[in-house]
């Protein structure tokens, strides 16, 4: 199955299978902008932020119930990317230029990477789990490193085997920083 969102009049956040067949609204509503989808397969949950509404929610895809998780102006002001690894949620917000990071339930929020620009996408990877190009020489630098490349304006960070790609609006100086 693939899922994406569509912005308009009416948002909604559909699936289909991979052919483009079996098209199915899951979620429309008026005023909804629904950004970054993550599916949690062990969940069978698909979560998105929404930019309007200021929340992380999720749509439980068994019961086909909703769910808010958290509904704040002050920690998604303007949320875009979402990553799920592991037993937590990651989420960009351009304003803040920030990203965060909550548990599944939405709780334990802390701020993962700050002062980084503008953040949109965000991917991220367990390096025991997925071959991604470059990810043994990205995890050979250093577990908790923070590269801002100049040309390709993604801030890669790593934290124990896993590797996080966020992508971000016209970084010009190259920056490394190290927490």
């Amino acid at each position: 199955m693939m899922y994406w969102t569509s912005w308009n009049y009416y948002s909604k956040i559909e699936k289909a299978d991979m052919t483009g067949k079996e098209r199915v609204v899951l979620l429309s509503s008026q005023g909804l902008y629904p950004n970054g989808l993550a599916l949690d397969h062990e969940q069978n949950r698909l979560y998105w932020v929404d930019g309007n509404y200021h929340k992380l929610e999720y749509l439980d895809l068994n019961l086909n119930i909703r769910v808010n998780l958290i509904s704040s102006y002050h920690l998604l002001p303007y949320p875009f990317g979402l990553a799920l690894l592991g037993d937590h949620l990651y989420w960009t917000d351009a304003q803040l230029r920030t990203v965060y990071r909550a548990n599944k339930t939405g709780g334990n929020v802390t701020k993962f990477v700050s002062n980084i620009g503008q953040p949109r996408d965000i991917h991220g990877y367990n390096g025991s789990e997925h071959a991604t190009p470059g990810k043994q020489e990205l995890l050979s630098l250093s577990r908790t490193s923070l590269f801002v490349s100049q040309w390709f304006a993604s801030i890669l960070k790593l934290v124990q085997d896993a590797v996080f790609d966020i992508q971000v609006e016209k970084m010009t100086p190259p920056l490394v920083l190290f927490t």
